[in-house]
């Protein structure tokens, strides 16, 4: 399989013999496999969405798991000719790290915070971003596990703010 990735960062990270999920077809009804990268192109491409929108090209060619050497094939996988799929490559794994949902982290007084829901108050806490994806958001400091935090927090939400929730919601009293 060799495919083209856009949008920022595409190709960053994605080295020879990482792991790679193919998914073929939409995320419900659609199968997932493994495959590993086994070469990047070095040097990418400037181009254009179809949708008008900048993006960046990189060239990855991803074999299926226990294919090695060619030994098996797409084919033999279940992948259809010309298949539209959704390539996701690790770039690195961090399980020591704590990881929070990626819309808790957000911006407030030039700093990078998640607001911790305790007793009934909110607390504004700084954190310490290592990684992100579109998913989660990987902490280096600011957040014990277990602490539950805001997802999206709205722009009134503030430290020491009381709060409660409703119906899963955040509500203000006034």
């Amino acid at each position: 399989l060799a495919g083209r990735g856009g949008g920022e960062g595409a190709g960053r990270g994605a080295k020879e013999g990482r792991p790679a999920r193919i998914r073929v077809g939409s995320p419900r009804s659609g199968m997932e496999l493994a495959g590993r990268v086994v070469q990047v192109e070095p040097v990418g491409r400037p181009g254009t969405s179809t949708l008008g929108v900048p993006e960046f090209r990189v060239r990855v060619v991803i074999e299926p798991e226990g294919a090695e050497g060619g030994g098996g094939g797409w084919d033999e996988a279940g992948l259809p000719d010309g298949a539209r799929v959704e390539v996701t490559i690790l770039l690195e794994e961090r399980a020591d790290r704590l990881r929070v949902p990626a819309g808790s982290v957000t911006r407030r007084e030039g700093r990078e915070v998640v607001f911790v829901a305790g007793g009934r108050r909110l607390e504004a806490r700084p954190v310490e971003v290592e990684l992100r994806t579109p998913d989660y958001t990987a902490l280096a400091g600011g957040l014990e596990p277990g602490e539950e935090v805001v997802t999206f927090p709205p722009d009134r939400a503030a430290d020491g703010r009381r709060y409660r929730v409703l119906a899963g919601e955040l509500s203000y009293p006034r």
